[in-house]
């Protein structure tokens, strides 16, 4: 019995090391497809996947929509719902926000009659104003 000790000792050893090392893998697999699958859906459905901070305050909103509608530009149609995440065209035109709105490095457009704030390097939806 002693003998046999030993013996089966190794081979649950052996049996349970590759277990270990396929463990290992799928969860680096899971986790890389996952990377994937999230990059994919962001350009197939043109939605960002990492959430946003850009934001108007709430009394600074009223003031911005004015500003917006003295400076007079056209609204751009689009074909898709306007929300916070969409990525939009790289036709689009976009315009500087003024420094007293506080959201700096952000620009602003109107689609479909509404007023967004977007990130120019990604031209991804940050905020609806409207």
């Amino acid at each position: 019995m002693r003998k046999l000790l030993p013996a089966v000792a190794a081979l649950a050893f052996t049996i349970a090391l590759p277990s270990a090392a396929t463990a290992e893998n799928l969860a680096s697999g899971a986790a890389a497809g996952a990377k994937r699958g999230d990059d994919a859906a962001s350009s197939a459905s043109g939605v960002a996947p990492a959430a946003f901070s850009a934001t108007l305050e709430a009394d600074q909103r009223s003031r911005f929509r004015d500003y917006v509608i003295r400076k007079r530009h056209t609204s751009q149609p689009y074909k898709l719902a306007v929300a916070v995440g969409v990525i939009l065209p790289k036709t689009v035109e976009f315009y500087d926000i003024p420094p007293e709105f506080g959201v700096l490095g952000y620009c602003y457009t109107i689609f479909n009659d509404r007023t967004v704030l977007l990130d120019p390097r990604t031209r991804a939806v940050v905020d609806v104003v409207d």
